[in-house]
């Protein structure tokens, strides 16, 4: 039948992977990982959360819920449904196990790397037929050899570990400023871009089916919207300094800057580029990548010794206009990491700053300040969990005050 046809590429993992799942068959041999890889796993099953069972728990996912997935998304009626349903379905689960499992599955995986030729499945592929077993990037070397010789000792996982750190430490931390963690900040500014790409096409974002609207539609229109007819011309092929001027003209717009500071700027994206660790592992990584590109590729060194340099030196100096975002005309933005992150330090007693006619008069009705209030509340702004929290932090400092 045709769910059978849909499904058995899936089997020969499954029925392998699920063994460290399953307490009767963890002592099973495995064909993909070895023995000592696959005790190594099924130790963290059995003590880490269940982390080393995520081979299984991703095929099982797969096929269990693909088609319901597929159902929903062809059936969703506006973008933001879209969205939720990717969120719901594919990053909240990816980040609730990275944020708990990576790098304890990373740790297990460093430790038993050198063993990892005792895995039948490198045999089972050379004598499979499917590959060129004298391809010229073997450089006379066996298949298997060459392989497991890749993954056990030339690809760099302790380096690839400290990267790995950097990034979930950046995108599980808590985000301060919105609630939540900061990978859903940085999931819900790739929403934003894609309602400002719309709009950029000359499309219109399907409407919210919740009754709120886009932070977006605050301001005007020309903050959302992007001059990109000179990049249609025929044989025209924008560097990467036009993208950047046109980049900063935008951001220097005052009336736009409360956009930009709240979709792109945010507590999360401060603490990732002022984390100087991740920068280093990134260069680091990347330098990796392109050793073993030139061991693949050899006559291309040069070639491939120019793209990445240049690449290298664009995200440098795109870092550093991250970090000190200043514009001549006095536009200036906070770049402040969630640790260090404060309603006072982002002005929420007045959230209507940069808005200008009805705008303006729309967000005074939605944000009210008494007239004489000159000293606005620390707790401004904030609803919900973060609003008590805030409310009870300053009822505990005006007692401790009061003592004084």
């Amino acid at each position: 039948s045709s769910g059978i046809n849909a499904e058995w590429p899936l089997r020969p993992g499954e029925t392998d992977f699920c063994k460290i799942n399953n307490a009767d068959q963890q002592s099973h041999n495995s064909i993909f990982f070895g023995p000592v890889c696959k005790a190594e796993f099924v130790t963290l099953y059995n003590e880490e959360d269940q982390c080393g069972g995520v081979f299984c728990n991703v095929i099982r996912s797969i096929k269990d819920n693909t088609a319901g997935f597929i159902e929903e998304f062809v059936l969703a009626t506006s973008d933001e449904q879209v969205f939720d349903l990717i969120k719901e379905r594919i990053v909240d689960p990816i980040f609730g196990y990275t944020c708990r499992c990576a790098l304890p599955m990373m740790d297990a995986w460093i430790g038993c790397k050198s063993t990892i030729g005792q895995a039948q499945v490198f045999d089972l592929l050379q004598l499979s037929g499917a590959f060129d077993t004298s391809a010229p990037y073997l450089e006379g070397a066996s298949f298997k050899n060459y392989w497991v010789n890749m993954l056990g000792e030339r690809i760099n996982f302790e380096n690839i570990r400290v990267l790995l750190e950097r990034v979930t430490e950046n995108m599980c931390e808590e985000n301060t400023q919105h609630g939540g963690q900061c990978y859903e900040y940085f999931y819900r500014t790739v929403t934003h871009l894609y309602q400002w790409y719309l709009r950029t096409a000359g499309l219109a974002p399907s409407p919210s089916k919740r009754g709120r609207g886009s932070i977006t539609d605050e301001f005007d229109e020309q903050c959302s919207t992007f001059d990109v007819s000179t990049y249609m011309e025929d044989d025209y092929e924008p560097s990467f300094s036009d993208i950047r001027d046109a980049v900063v003209e935008k951001f220097c717009v005052a009336e736009c800057s409360g956009l930009y500071q709240e979709v792109l700027l945010g507590c999360c994206t401060a603490t990732m580029i002022q984390d100087t660790g991740l920068a280093d592992a990134v260069l680091v990584v990347a330098d990796d990548i392109k050793d073993l590109i030139v061991d693949i590729y050899p006559d291309d060194e040069d070639y491939i010794d120019e793209v990445n340099t240049d690449y290298l030196d664009y995200a440098e100096e795109v870092m550093g206009m991250l970090r000190d975002p200043t514009c001549d005309n006095g536009v200036s933005y906070n770049v402040v990491p969630c640790a260090d992150w404060t309603p006072e330090e982002f002005g929420l007693g007045n959230p209507c700053e940069g808005l200008s006619g009805k705008k303006l008069k729309k967000c005074e009705k939605k944000n009210p300040v008494d007239a004489g209030d000159a000293d606005p509340s620390p707790c401004a702004g904030l609803k919900g969990k973060k609003l008590k929290k805030c409310e009870k932090k300053e009822k505990k400092k005006n007692k401790q005050n009061a003592r004084l």
